[in-house]
């Protein structure tokens, strides 16, 4: 993906100030697109690192902390959201909560699963096959298990797995849990996601994730 020169378009990691994406000790990220003008918009601490290729930025992006030359390469190819006309799906009644908790079941049939209003929605160990959940921007999902999302293949939805537009700066904490949807897009612009710390495995793959910020502490796994 290419950058957005002026700074102000969702990327893979989008960032409103410095420190868009802050790297923890022997923490390994792959591939990341930032989209900072700040010379610190990237934090790579102690021993985490980026491989194997660069950090694209905007110009005027940068690296601070402890981080070699080279690793950081700045482009003015603009980069345009591609879900950012995708309208909010319409859900059948049986697919959508709209108050309260939703713990969501371990196994779910294919569909789209809409969190309105501002219900709360827990992930414990989940799998999901051609499903995209959908969180209204006042809702909230929490993650607390071993959740897998295959998104829809096809359709207005495709490759999505997950849709929240919060405001800007709403943070989502994954934290001995794990999110995996290789094949799907993690879309959540306006949200601060970070990872970890905790003792247990803390976990996160999407085929693309489009976020304000991230935070990968120690300890944990990105990958991208």
């Amino acid at each position: 993906l290419g950058a957005d020169g002026n700074c102000n378009q969702a990327g893979i990691l989008t960032q409103k100030g410095s420190g868009g994406i802050t790297i923890a000790n022997g923490t390994h990220v792959g591939d990341p697109y930032v989209d900072s003008c700040s010379p610190d918009g990237v934090d790579l601490q102690d021993s985490g690192f980026v491989s194997p290729n660069p950090i694209l930025m905007p110009p005027g992006g940068g690296c601070s902390g402890h981080c070699d030359g080279g690793q950081v390469v700045n482009t003015t190819t603009q980069y345009t959201d591609p879900f950012a006309a995708v309208p909010a799906p319409t859900c059948s009644p049986a697919n959508t909560t709209s108050t309260g908790k939703w713990n969501v079941p371990s196994t779910l049939s294919a569909g789209i699963y809409c969190v309105t209003g501002t219900a709360q929605a827990t992930f414990g160990d989940v799998t999901a096959t051609n499903v995209l959940f959908y969180f209204g921007p006042n809702a909230t999902p929490v993650i607390n298990g071993n959740v897998t999302v295959t998104p829809p293949a096809s359709g207005t939805y495709a490759g999505l797995a997950m849709m929240w537009r919060p405001a800007g700066g709403t943070a989502l904490n994954i934290k001995n849990a794990t999110w995996s949807s290789p094949s799907g897009v993690f879309y959540t612009p306006g949200v601060d996601l970070s990872l970890g710390p905790g003792g247990g495995t803390t976990a996160f793959t999407a085929g693309e994730a489009i976020l304000e910020s991230i935070t990968v502490q120690s300890g944990s796994v990105l990958v991208g």
